[in-house]
């Protein structure tokens, strides 16, 4: 667990049952979608000073590309 002002907060959960989690004990109420748990991340970051974590996305150059060439 980090300091108060290096808290994260993060998403959490399976299929259907995601939910925002933070280190200070803070906890978000499940959510169907993903997306809506991120904006729990997002307000609750906003109104506390925690730090979301960061999801690291796939880039054009580390995307593996398949080339198909018509014989």
């Amino acid at each position: 667990m980090g300091t108060f002002q290096t808290m994260q907060v993060f998403v959490a959960g399976r299929t259907f049952r995601h939910y925002a989690q933070c280190e200070c004990g803070w906890h978000g109420g499940n959510r169907l979608t993903r997306a809506s748990a991120v904006l729990d991340v997002g307000q609750h970051g906003a109104q506390t000073g925690h730090l979301p974590v960061s999801v690291p996305f796939m880039t054009r150059e580390a995307t593996p590309a398949l080339a198909l060439q018509a014989s």
